[in-house]
């Protein structure tokens, strides 16, 4: 190849890399600019979005609906963060049940509120009656009936029966339940079985929130939170507990894991997934504990006024001081030296006072008695307004709380007691739905399968089942602020269909079957003894004399005095 040849060889092959190199560089400042845009496009998207959910979460746009939602001046503070109900919930837990736990030990307004709830809800116990009755003919399987009964009697009222500690009676333990519930926000109830020859071999024992295993956060896949093994659904698979010792007083205890079948957790559930409920105090503590400080603050001023008895004023030209010789009449111990005698910093008189003594001051003193000025008039309507937010945020009234009705009349105090039912009625109902009644179920399969009761059909039918199931639960009674009134209106809806004795009976905490049959009892004793209490007494007149029906007087003159004029009747 000749030289102009190689040249224009060589010329072209450079022309060519050249073109090559430009045309990739342009490529790649192509590529390089847009990915700038697409960055700046997802810069502006994600700015978009941020300002549109901020926007759209606070209420901010112009004309928002709700007031609440917007943020101005007043509110700019107030941005509480959404949070599921475990986040809001069991991360505070610990701190919210350790406070209301010391508000429980050291305040009265948090233990009355306590006794309250347990007062309504179980009172001196939730009992149980058996009310089995033949699916078909709807006889009351009465034999079946009085044997359950007892069983469940014995077992019940039996500590050492009913309890793992073998401390509490069924009652009791159903007054712990309400009682933790409002302290704690809940309770676990773990059911187990020891054979017992000669009774239900069925225990319970209550364990506390503080007695479950937090360290745990999986098992086999499935999240535990706080000691709760869920499924996807959030649906309790197993709990891992401390049933043998509390973590506060064993060094590196181990938990247990126990099926949620063997486990009864009895809590408030008031968000949906929510694993724990919480104190019943929660949202009053602060309040609480402000009145309790408020309330030692003007204790102690009210304490430092009363100290002081009387004040002796002094004029500067006078001398500081009493005489010596009323200091010695007076139980004072006069100044030690003259120097002590002329520093008014920190000179106080102590009197011995006694009746019929007059002292004499140094010229230019006098002594003024002051009066107390705390409490002061508005510390009674503070402390009430104070309580009645209390009351209203636990769910109770004042009264209920502090237990004084003085400052209310009959209708209020009816009507707050309706209001108390209101709200302890439907705890009492999830108590026995989904607590009470789990329980005597699993007594009544371990009475059957322990051949202490005979239950033919159990087995085989869901109808027979549930037959055998039938359970008459009364909860405390519900005494009546105006008996007469009533019980001529029970009277009046039982005549009418639209309240059944037993119902009547109930909210009485009593058992329609042993009412009837302790009537018929006393009736027997009457027979016998020739006493009849059924017949209405026959009203009598002020002259004794029986008053005669018809007549507006039984008096012998107006008798007479009609009787004239008999035969002028039409």
């Amino acid at each position: 190849m000749s030289k102009t040849a190689k040249k224009q060889d060589l010329i072209s092959r450079f022309t060519g890399g050249m073109a090559k190199v430009y045309a990739d560089f342009q490529q790649h400042k192509s590529y390089k600019q847009q990915q700038r845009q697409l960055k700046d496009a997802a810069k502006q998207e994600k700015l978009a979005g941020n300002i549109y959910g901020d926007i759209y979460n606070r209420g901010a746009l112009p004309g928002a609906y709700y007031d609440a939602a917007k943020t101005n001046k007043i509110n700019r503070d107030w941005r509480p963060r959404l949070a599921s109900a475990d986040q809001a919930i069991l991360g505070d837990l610990d701190s919210l049940i350790a406070r209301s736990r010391s508000m429980l030990r050291n305040d009265g307004v948090s233990s009355s509120g306590r006794k309250a709830f347990i007062r309504h809800v179980v009172g001196s116990g939730i009992t149980a009656r058996s009310s089995a009755r033949h699916p078909q003919s709807r006889q009351m399987l009465d034999s079946y009936n009085e044997i359950l009964d007892r069983l469940w009697n014995n077992w019940a009222n039996d500590s050492t029966l009913c309890d793992v500690e073998k401390t509490k009676i069924f009652a009791e333990k159903e007054a712990l339940w309400v009682g933790e519930m409002y302290e704690a926000g809940g309770i676990f109830l773990v059911l187990s079985y020891v054979p017992n020859p000669d009774n239900i071999g069925l225990k319970i024992q209550e364990i506390e929130y503080e007695q479950t295993n937090n360290t745990i956060r999986s098992y086999e896949g499935r999240k535990v939170k706080s000691g709760i093994e869920v499924d996807e659904y959030g649906a309790p698979v197993a709990y891992h507990l401390f049933t043998k010792s509390h973590p506060s007083e064993d060094f590196k205890p181990k938990s247990t894991r126990i099926l949620a079948d063997n486990v009864i957790h009895i809590f408030r559930q008031e968000r949906v997934k929510q694993t724990k409920g919480t104190p019943w105090l929660s949202a009053v503590m602060p309040s609480i504990r402000n009145l309790a400080i408020y309330e030692q603050s003007m204790l102690l001023k009210a304490r430092t006024e009363a100290a002081y008895h009387g004040i002796v004023e002094q004029e500067a030209s006078g001398g500081f001081g009493l005489p010596e010789n009323v200091a010695r009449q007076i139980g004072t111990v006069p100044p030690a030296n003259e120097t002590a005698a002329t520093d008014t910093t920190a000179n106080s008189i102590e009197v011995n006072i006694q009746p019929g003594l007059f002292p004499v001051l140094n010229p230019g003193q006098k002594i003024n008695f002051p009066t107390p000025g705390t409490p002061n008039t508005m510390y009674p309507s503070f402390v009430s307004e104070q309580l009645k937010r209390i009351a209203a945020g636990v769910g109770l009234d004042i009264a209920t709380i502090s237990r004084w009705y003085g400052d209310t009349n009959f209708s209020a105090q009816k009507q707050a007691k309706l209001d108390v039912y209101a709200e302890t009625d439907p705890i009492q109902a999830m108590l026995i739905i989904k607590v009470l009644t789990r329980i005597r179920n699993l007594f009544i399969e371990f009475a059957i399968k322990e051949g202490r009761l005979k239950a033919v059909g159990y087995y085989e039918t869901f109808t027979w089942k549930e037959a055998y199931r039938t359970t008459n639960w009364q909860g405390p009674a519900k005494p009546s602020v105006e008996p007469f009134k009533d019980a001529k209106a029970a009277e009046t809806l039982t005549g009418l269909g639209f309240l059944s004795p037993q119902q009547y009976f109930n909210e009485r905490g009593m058992e329609m079957r042993e009412v009837y049959a302790e009537f018929a009892e006393a009736k027997k004793l009457q027979e016998k003894h020739g006493l009849d209490f059924d017949k209405k007494p026959v009203p009598v007149a002020s002259n004794g004399n029986p008053k005669e029906k018809g007549n507006p007087s039984s008096n012998g003159k107006n008798k007479k005095f009609t009787d004239r004029f008999a035969h002028q009747r039409i």
